[in-house]
């Protein structure tokens, strides 16, 4: 995909071009009008600064996030316009073989190309198939014996696969050596790249129906690579009821790959589909996070810019793989935590703080019915969780000194009053939607889940924590993909 953005120089350069000028505008406008800066200061009703007093353990106020203006719209309106134009540009093709055509086991498939066209490439495409083993032999009349058999096999689903013949002539029988099997399309070529149709191919007619989609080239375009045909198969199973191939992680983020096959077929371009457009969605979070923590637009957008112009987070969201789901809702998780962060259920009403809390709890559990390292990251939310409480207890314990005082506007006898049922709430409402909630959302995940053995949702979700756990705790040896964390 890298080598594909150097063959659209044009396209990147105007790209660049547009970001440049959003630039522009801005820093033309002016930093402080066009972006607007969150005022450190807070003011009083007559119109006076106010100055933090009291001791740094006093109760502090709730600390609101900036207003989303139509500045903040146009910021991030601007950036998912520029990336998804980028990310869905040559995504893939729209277009794939669809009908299959079954062979029995042990069953020979005889083609007859009329005269001798000296076919030399045999190309096949599949789909939830695992492999195929056959042999191939040729004759040049129907009197005469069969050539020796050659043997090879047919594997990988959702991909064009190639194979030069050894021997040719106006026969060629295929032998189908594997177990009830099917091939979606089957394409011969002559040595000058020409497609040569069999003489009988109306009687296997499922097998040529879609012989011009057969690409020109055979690239990332017409092809999954890399583990795409690992999940994207799995997808498809979900979507057919049918045994899951890829059991080595939860099923969410294969479900999010079947959404996108579901509405745009199983061709590349749909099987990648929902990955792009979570890799744009992520764009706004980053964003407005980015502006809160800095309160600066300008920040948030420079944020934001670095991004969306990281090839790493381009390559994989352009990936029928998981990775793009399980930081998309990563993001979501901090994102709400931090807006969490920002609230005191001293001044504000305990629903309210609910809401994001919540929220991060929701993401939590989205994340890791993706992939199980969404369980790290929750690691580090209740790290967060227990320090925001922390800082209310000892708010509550300096407000005990001075009960009849007030520290920022808020009256130390509420802060008593309402301490435990704020406390015991948030920890109640914490347990339900970081423990109960996500629990719940990851056995649902399993629900289009099948391992073939007819279980129920519970027995089905158990058995494959224990499958996960083997496999992952076995994985040993370097992956020819791997690269040391410096590189």
């Amino acid at each position: 995909m890298l080598q594909n953005l150097s063959e659209n120089a044009t396209l990147i350069k105007l790209i660049i071009a547009m970001a440049l000028f959003i630039a522009a505008v801005a820093l033309h406008s002016g930093r402080e009008k066009f972006f607007g800066r969150e005022k450190k200061a807070r003011r009083t009703s007559d119109g006076k600064t106010q100055k933090a007093r009291g001791d740094r353990h006093a109760p502090r106020p709730s600390v609101p996030c900036m207003p989303i203006t139509r500045r903040d719209v146009f910021v991030m309106l601007a950036f998912c316009l520029i990336y998804g134009v980028v990310a869905f540009w040559a995504l893939g093709s729209m277009e794939a073989p669809v009908t299959e055509y079954a062979i029995a086991a042990g069953e020979s498939l005889v083609f007859d190309f009329g005269e001798d066209q000296g076919v030399t490439t045999m190309n096949w495409y599949l789909k939830d198939i695992e492999s195929i083993t056959f042999t191939l032999e040729s004759r040049d009349t129907e009197n005469e014996d069969w050539t020796e058999a050659e043997g090879t096999t047919m594997g990988r689903g959702f991909y064009w696969s190639t194979y030069t013949l050894s021997t040719s002539g106006r026969y060629l029988r295929l032998t189908n050596c594997s177990g009830d099997t099917a091939i979606a399309e089957l394409v011969f070529q002559n040595e000058d790249g020409e497609v040569v149709m069999p003489v009988n191919a109306a009687s296997m007619e499922e097998l040529f129906d879609e012989a011009e989609l057969f690409p020109e080239e055979i690239d990332y375009r017409c092809n999954t690579y890399f583990d795409e045909y690992l999940y994207a198969r799995t997808a498809y199973e979900f979507l057919n009821g049918t045994p899951a191939t890829e059991r080595t992680h939860p099923p969410l983020g294969k479900i999010l790959i079947a959404i996108g096959m579901a509405i745009f077929g199983t061709c590349p371009f749909g099987i990648r589909f929902m990955g792009t457009l979570f890799g744009v969605l992520m764009l706004p979070f980053v964003y407005l996070m980015g502006r809160d923590m800095t309160k600066s637009r300008m920040l948030g957008a420079f944020a934001c810019f670095l991004f969306a112009f990281d090839f790493m987070h381009f390559v994989q969201t352009r990936m029928a793989t998981i990775d793009g789901y399980i930081t998309f809702f990563t993001l979501l998780m901090y994102f709400f935590m931090y807006r969490y962060s920002r609230l005191s259920f001293y001044d504000t009403p305990l629903w309210r703080t609910f809401l994001p809390l919540g929220a991060c709890g929701i993401s939590f559990g989205l994340g890791i019915a993706c992939k199980w390292t969404g369980f790290y990251a929750g690691v580090g939310l209740l790290i967060l969780f227990f320090r925001i409480l922390y800082l209310r207890v000892r708010e509550y314990c300096y407000t005990r000194k001075t009960p009849e005082g007030s520290s920022n506007g808020i009256s130390h006898v509420s802060v008593i009053r309402s301490f435990w049922r704020n406390s015991l709430g948030t920890v109640g409402f914490f347990l339900i939607f970081f423990f109960a909630v996500p629990a719940l959302i990851y056995t649902l995940s399993y629900l289009p889940f099948s391992d073939g053995t007819g279980a129920g949702l519970i027995a089905r979700m158990v058995s494959n924590q224990q499958y996960i756990l083997s496999f992952h705790t076995g994985v040993s040896g370097e992956h020819q993909f791997s690269s040391s964390w410096y590189e």
